[in-house]
């Protein structure tokens, strides 16, 4: 919870780390990680991606996906 205020605060103070993303490749670094326990809890995980680049915080953004897919799997 407090990294995630330090989080919020960074991003509304404008400090954020600002680089050319790929959201397929950041999408399938997750879904890498993610694998393992969707196998364990007998859930098909899936990933369909095209390239798309985009500007952000890549910090932030592997964070969120994190949660949406830590919260998918848990709560299926």
């Amino acid at each position: 919870m407090a990294q995630n205020l330090l989080t919020l605060s960074r991003a509304e103070a404008g400090d954020l780390r600002r680089e050319a993303i790929d959201l397929a490749a950041l999408a399938a670094t997750a879904y890498d990680r993610f694998q393992p326990l969707a196998v364990e809890k007998k859930l098909n995980l899936c990933l369909e991606a095209n390239p798309a680049r985009i500007e952000g915080d890549t910090v932030l953004l592997e964070q969120a996906l994190n949660n949406l897919l830590s919260n998918a799997l848990r709560y299926t």
